[in-house]
């Protein structure tokens, strides 16, 4: 059996908690990592790129760790059709930046 899959990506950070993030999610260019460390120089280097072209810019950005189904040819017929939702098994919003 295949095992599961974990992720890291990030987002502008919701205080509600009943956000529904990844009803509609899509998968944007580049946002998915597979490890924290790049995640996290990735957030750094958009903070540092807001703070030059905003600076009076207040965002703040939150890294999550994304577990989802093992990859399998059910799982990837799932994302295509369905979106992420189905097949993530957790979620956990792990560092907030900004």
């Amino acid at each position: 059996m295949s095992e599961l899959c974990v992720l890291y990506t990030y987002t502008l950070h919701s205080e509600d908690p009943h956000n529904t993030r990844w009803k509609y999610a899509e998968l944007p260019d580049n946002a998915y990592f597979e490890t924290l460390d790049e995640v996290r120089t990735e957030v750094i280097d958009l903070l540092e790129d807001t703070d030059e072209t905003s600076p009076n810019s207040k965002r703040r950005i939150q890294i999550e760790r994304i577990t989802t189904l093992p990859a399998t040819k059910e799982s990837l017929l799932t994302l295509i059709n369905w979106g992420l939702e189905p097949i993530i098994i957790d979620y956990e919003v792990v560092e907030i930046m900004g």
